[in-house]
Formats: C-alpha cells, structure tokens, sequence
C-alpha cells in the first residue's frame, strides 16, 4: 500500500468517525468563514464542487452566491482525468457544452479527503483536481475540516497546493 493510499484509508475512518452534529457545525463555521472573504465577495464567477455527504457543504455556499448574483459554475467529467466546469442555477447545471474557464479574478473552491498546513491536497486519487489548477488561473481554496487537517500529505511531483485552506 502507497503512503497516500494508507492515509486515505486512515482519514476515510475518521471521516466515517464523525457525528452529524459535528459534521454540521463544521459546515456551518467553514460557510461562514468562506462568505466573509474578500476575494470571493470580490469575485464574479465562483468554481466550486457539488459536496457529497460527507464532504464540507458546498449547496448553502452556492445558494449565497446566487442570491449575490454570482455565476457559479460546477465540475463535469470529460474522460478519465479530465474534467471541465458549466454553469449551475443551484437546481439544474447549465448546458455542460458551454465550457467555462476560470480568469486570474475567479475563485476556486477545491474538495479533498483532506488538505495539510503546506496548502497540499489528498484527493479521491483520479487527479482531476490537480490537472485542472496546473492549467486554470484563479484564487484556489481548499475546505477542511480541522479535525482532518495534517501536518504533511505525501507530495509528488505533479501536485498542485491550493492558495489557501479554510477551516472550521
């Protein structure tokens, strides 16, 4: 077993650990921090991921950013390793035929399994997230939950850290 494959298998057991109460105030605090950055006030368009259960909540940030009139714009799958993103009206993503591309202005809101203090990721381990910061601009923020941030996830070489991690 690789050293990411060991840690996703430990961080998935803690992640499987978690309560539902937890779990919802670690969402909450992390919403509440990431609306009050300037950067992403700031922004036009926001790139973010559709959580899964157990990730940090995306769909109550991306309902603030639509009230805020933002363009939100989320990931679809092209082909192994590749992804692009389309719009997202909160209900139904738009024609993901219309490929949007992130300027240097907009935000990029990145899920891992887990980030550590060097702004690194452990993602599911396809490299979607990776090919696509090494050839997008845009301000990239990683959402972590602290009870899984770590001091060092192993790093090769094609890995990209994010600009900045929040967490709860």
């Amino acid at each position: 077993m690789t050293e990411k494959a060991a840690l996703r298998a430990e961080i998935r057991e803690k992640i499987a650990a978690l309560s539902r109460e937890k779990l919802r105030e670690s969402n909450a605090a992390i919403r509440e921090k990431i609306l009050a950055l300037p950067a992403l006030r700031a922004a036009n368009r926001v790139f973010t991921y559709l959580s899964l259960d157990w990730e940090v909540d995306t769909r109550a940030v991306i309902e603030a950013l639509l009230a805020w009139g933002k363009t939100v714009a989320v990931p679809v799958v092209r082909g192994k390793g590749v992804m692009t993103f389309a719009g997202f009206d909160g209900a139904d993503m738009a024609d993901p035929n219309v490929v949007l591309s992130p300027e240097p202005s907009d935000i990029l809101l990145v899920p891992a399994l887990c980030y550590d203090r060097q702004n690194y990721r452990l993602g599911q381990g396809g490299g979607y997230y990776d090919r696509y910061l090494a050839a997008n601009p845009g301000c990239s923020i990683g959402l972590c939950r602290s009870v899984l941030l770590q001091d060092h996830v192993p790093v090769e070489a094609h890995d990209i850290a994010v600009d900045l991690v929040i967490t709860d």
